[in-house]
């Protein structure tokens, strides 16, 4: 899905009925407000192009201090896929890593959250 981009690391749903950055600008236009609310997609529990719908939030954004508006495409996904996507990633790649814990009971599973991507990238990977 493409999200905006705001100063290259903050990405934000587009408004209902606007899909690209053309229409975002006429949307701004139209708004006559200086602050538009739009729904935030946190990288705090997941890493970047995969989101956590459950983790956005809705905020107000003051479209006036905005340095640079780009578009990218992300993927957001509910918590429920996300931790079943992460689940395979983590039986492919993390038991092969000098960083690996055996967690029988699945208590650390969300740790490798801000570390794994679900394209199999992770930034704490060492190999064994």
């Amino acid at each position: 899905m493409k999200v905006l981009c705001f100063s290259r690391y903050q990405r934000y749903l587009y408004p209902k009925g606007v899909g690209n950055l053309d229409d975002f600008a006429g949307f701004l236009n139209k708004c006559g407000s200086k602050f538009v609310q739009l729904v935030f997609l946190s990288e705090e529990n997941c890493v970047h192009p995969y989101y956590i719908m459950e983790d956005a939030e809705r905020v107000y954004i003051n479209v006036d201090q905005v340095s640079q508006i780009s578009e990218e495409e992300v993927f957001v996904l509910p918590s429920v896929e996300y931790d079943r996507r992460l689940c395979e990633c983590v039986g492919c790649l993390c038991t092969n890593c000098a960083n690996y814990e055996d967690d029988q009971i699945g208590e650390n599973f969300k740790g490798h959250r801000d570390k794994l991507c679900l394209d199999g990238t992770c930034y704490a990977y060492t190999p064994v």
